[in-house]
C-alpha cells in the first residue's frame, strides 16, 4: 500500500518481518555466546561467527526495542493503567527469565557459569524484559500527555538528552557502590557491572525513536516513509561511523561486532546508538522490498514469530538453560549453529503452545 497509513490500521508487515529476523538472530547469538570455547579457525567459521554477532546485536535487541516503541504508538486503547499493569507483568517475567538464563546454567555447570553462590545478584540482571518494564512506566507517562503532544515531544527529547549526557559522562563501569546487589539493581538504569545488559539510559534511544517514528508513519505515505528512512539511515550510519573513527573509538564501531568487549556494546555510546538507527532504518527499506516481492504477504511462520516474541523468548532460555552442560563444552561453530536451530524449532512451537495457555499476559 503506497497511500496513507490510517491510525490503528494494524500490523506493518515491514516491522513484522524485521521482528522475525531479529528472533532468529537472537536465538543464534544466545546459543553462540553460551559456548565460550568455540574456535574460529577458518575464514568460513570467522564469517559465520561475525554474522551471528551482527544479526544478534543491534538487528536483534535494537529492533525489538524499536518495535516496542512502534507498537506503543499504535496502542490507541491503552491507558496509563494498562502500562502500569504491563510494568508489573514484565518485571515478574524478567525475574523468571533470569532463573533460567543466569541461575540454571550456574547450577548445572558451576565451573563455567557459576558457582551459584557467586552469581546470586544476577536474579536482578537487566535483561530486555526489565528494560521493557521501565519503558512501560515511560509509556504510561506519554499516555498521560497524549492530549498535549508538544509536551510529550519535549519530555521525550529532554529524557533522551539526559540519557545521552549521563551515558557519556559516566563511561563504562566507572564506579561501584561496594555492593554487588546494589550495583546490579543500579544496573537497571546505568551500566555498573556485568549483569547490566540493557540499562535504561543506554537503550532508551531505540523505543522512544520507534514511538515517534511510528506516530509519524501513521500520518505519512509509504513512499515518504521509505525516502525518509533511506536518507536518514544513510546519514546516521556514515556520520556516526565517521565520528567514531575520527575520535578513535574503535571499540564502539558497529563493524567490530565479533571482537568488541561486551561492556562497550551494552553500554551503547550515543554514537553507536545513532549508527544502530541507521542500520534499522535501512533494514526497514530492505524489508519493504522483501514484502513487495512476496506480494504484501509474509509466510505464516514469520508472522507467528513476530506475534509470539515474548513466548519464544521465554522458551528459548528454558531450553538454553537445560542445554548449558552441552553448550559449555562445545568448540565447533557448526555444531553450535545446528544446536541453535534446534532451540529455535523448540522455541517456535513451545512459544505457540505457551501462548495458548495464556500464562503470559503483557
Amino acid at each position: 500500500m503506497e497511500g496513507k497509513k490510517p491510525s490503528g490500521q494494524g500490523r506493518v508487515l515491514e516491522i513484522e518481518l524485521m521482528k522475525a529476523i531479529a528472533i532468529i538472530g537472537m536465538v543464534l547469538v544466545h546459543v553462540f555466546e553460551m559456548s565460550t570455547g568455540i574456535k574460529l579457525a577458518s575464514t568460513k567459521q570467522h564469517l559465520a561467527g561475525y554474522s551471528i554477532e551482527l544479526f544478534g546485536g543491534i538487528l536483534s535487541a535494537g529492533v525489538f526495542m524499536f518495535a516496542m516503541g512502534w507498537g506503543a504508538s499504535y496502542s490507541k486503547h491503552a491507558t496509563p493503567k494498562t502500562y502500569l499493569k504491563r510494568f508489573l507483568s514484565l518485571f515478574v517475567l524478567g525475574l523468571v527469565i533470569n532463573l533460567f538464563e543466569e541461575y540454571l546454567p550456574a547450577l548445572l555447570v558451576p565451573d563455567e557459569y557459576g558457582p551459584i553462590g557467586e552469581v546470586l545478584p544476577s536474579i536482578l540482571a537487566t535483561d530486555i524484559y526489565f528494560f521493557s518494564a521501565l519503558m512501560s512506566l515511560y509509556f504510561a507517562l506519554l499516555k498521560k500527555l497524549e492530549s498535549r503532544r508538544i509536551a510529550a515531544v519535549a519530555v521525550s527529547l529532554l529524557t533522551l538528552g539526559v540519557c545521552f549526557y549521563l551515558n557519556i559522562q559516566t563511561g563504562l563501569e566507572s564506579f561501584t557502590t561496594g555492593s554487588e546487589w546494589l550495583d546490579t539493581l543500579l544496573g537497571l538504569l546505568i551500566r555498573v557491572n556485568e549483569y547490566s545488559y540493557f540499562p535504561f539510559i543506554s537503550w532508551f534511544f531505540f523505543p522512544i525513536l520507534g514511538y515517534w517514528l511510528g506516530f509519524c508513519f501513521q500520518k505519512a505515505t509509504m513512499k515518504k516513509a521509505l525516502i525518509f528512512a533511506f536518507i536518514t539511515g544513510v546519514e546516521a550510519f556514515f556520520f556516526s561511523e565517521w565520528l567514531i573513527r575520527s575520535g578513535r573509538m574503535m571499540d564502539a564501531t558497529v563493524f567490530n561486532v565479533l571482537e568488541i568487549e561486551e561492556g562497550y556494546y551494552y553500554d551503547l555510546h550515543p554514537l553507536y546508538a545513532l549508527a544502530g538507527y541507521g542500520i534499522i532504518a535501512l533494514e526497514f527499506v530492505l524489508a519493504h522490498l522483501a514484502v513487495k516481492l512476496c506480494r504484501n504477504q509474509l509466510h505464516p511462520v514469520l508472522m507467528t514469530m513476530s506475534r509470539n516474541v515474548t513466548q519464544i523468548y521465554v522458551v528459548q532460555w528454558v531450553v538454553i538453560g537445560l542445554l548449558s552442560p552441552v553448550l559449555a563444552g562445545m568448540t565447533n561453530i557448526w555444531s553450535n549453529i545446528l544446536t541453535a536451530l534446534f532451540v529455535l524449532f523448540v522455541a517456535y512451537f513451545g512459544g505457540k503452545m505457551l501462548k495458548k495457555t495464556n500464562l503470559i499476559r503483557v
